[in-house]
């Protein structure tokens, strides 16, 4: 199996140019979802996600814009014109992963922060600290792997089947990608002014 990983740390707000940049690339369905986030923040986490998305797909495909997309049954996004290409994107405050892959993938990155003892308790029982965030991550990404989403993550004897790493990404966050055979283990990292330059 062959993936692909990478992730940008968002260390400043977007300048203007640089958003619309990336906003030229966001499907047409995705720029109209969010034009409804009415955070500059969040908006620079969406921008940023699909601008690597866009990176990698070009890196190794020669693709110059993303192809169309559509939404499985239970949400997950996929190419119809190209059923094998799998994606998984995730963001979070500050930073942005994507994974692409010929199997499917599943990818997520969360900042450390703290969390309700309701949420702890939801998704890790009796798991805290890095610990808590570690699970997390695996959790999401199994779940983003197999399209069965929230179901999957908030059920704590889901079956995860396939393969699961964690990554070294940024001080202060956690990311993990979930494969069906051989999960990779590294993610390349970008800063923001790298993946604006790589998208012009």
């Amino acid at each position: 199996m062959s993936s692909a990983l990478l992730a940008v740390r968002l260390e400043r707000p977007l300048m203007e140019e640089e958003a619309a940049r990336l906003r030229n690339f966001l499907p047409e369905e995705r720029r109209l979802r969010l034009a409804r986030v009415l955070r500059p923040e969040k908006q620079a986490q969406v921008l940023c996600a699909y601008g690597l998305l866009n990176r990698v797909l070009r890196e190794r495909y020669g693709w110059r814009k993303l192809p169309v997309m559509a939404l499985e049954l239970q949400g997950k996004p996929y190419f119809p014109e190209y059923p094998s290409v799998q994606f998984s994107l995730s963001h979070t405050d500050g930073a942005a992963i994507a994974g692409v892959s010929d199997e499917p993938i599943g990818v997520d990155i969360e900042k450390y922060r703290r969390v309700s003892a309701r949420l702890r308790e939801r998704l890790a029982p009796g798991a805290t600290g890095e610990r808590f965030f570690q699970d997390w991550v695996r959790r999401e990404s199994f779940a983003k792997r197999t399209g069965r989403g929230i179901a999957d993550l908030m059920e704590s004897d889901a079956p995860q089947e396939g393969a699961f790493a964690l990554l070294q990404t940024f001080p202060g966050y956690f990311a993990g990608a979930a494969c069906t055979d051989a999960a990779p283990d590294m993610a390349r990292l970008c800063s923001l002014e790298e993946l604006v330059e790589f998208l012009r």
